[in-house]
């Protein structure tokens, strides 16, 4: 008697290729998960904003500011002269304008204004 004419008798190696197939196709769709799985995560913990709290031990991320010393050993803090900020501001005792601009200011033509 052959399979064909017996299609519920199922022969042991078909058994086996028809084990090795799903085991196979399994084996890729945990592969595929575990990849999908890993992007999501990479890709969502690259959007979030690393704070001291969620970064490294050593993480310091601090306000964007120029450090104006040095740490000693002890514990001190010593101020460098040349780090600090250095503002000059010119003389403007007989300047003709003000400061302030209006939010309403009327707006006139370049070459009106300069005849």
């Amino acid at each position: 008697m052959s399979i064909k004419s017996k299609p519920w008798i199922v022969s042991s190696e078909l058994k086996q290729r028809f084990s090795e197939t799903v085991n196979f196709a399994n084996m890729a769709l945990g592969l595929l998960l575990g990849i999908g799985r890993a992007y999501r995560r990479k890709r969502t913990s690259s959007l979030n904003i690393l704070t001291s709290k969620t970064g490294p031990r050593d993480y310091y991320k601090g306000k964007n500011c120029k450090p104006t010393g040095f740490h000693t050993r002890k514990g001190g803090y010593v101020v460098v002269q040349e780090k600090l900020p250095n503002y000059v501001v010119p003389d403007l005792t007989d300047f003709k304008l003000k400061p302030y601009v209006s939010q309403c200011a009327n707006t006139t033509d370049a070459a009106a204004s300069s005849t």
